[in-house]
């Protein structure tokens, strides 16, 4: 009877440490997947990084404006002069005769108490 109980505790543990080895086994593998997935990301987040500096260079991206864009240097004569002791914009040097009231508060503001 002793040897009967042994016996089934022998392959009780047996059949428990067969399984432990099987279920390691598959989690290594799950592992060696994960890191294997997370070294092509990584490599791809660099050829990434890679195109977006190759792709972001000055001397291209001033050649693609001045190929696309048609872009000027501003004159003087297209820019906005402001009077500060009159309170308004001088439309005058682009052509338009009004000047542009700027907006001043009527009452002056309440002290916090």
């Amino acid at each position: 009877m002793k040897n009967k109980v042994l016996f089934s505790l022998f392959l009780l543990i047996s059949i428990s440490a067969y399984q432990t080895s099987i279920s390691t086994r598959e989690k290594t593998k799950e592992l060696s997947i994960i890191k294997e997935t997370l070294r092509v990301e990584r490599n791809r987040k660099n050829v990434l990084i890679a195109d977006w500096a190759y792709l972001n260079r000055l001397e291209r991206l001033e050649k693609l404006s001045n190929k696309h864009l048609n872009l000027t240097s501003i004159k003087p004569s297209q820019t906005l002069t402001f009077s500060a002791d009159n309170k308004s914009i001088n439309f005058s040097n682009l052509g338009f005769k009004q000047k542009l009231a700027l907006a001043t508060p009527s009452k002056k503001p309440k002290k916090l108490t």
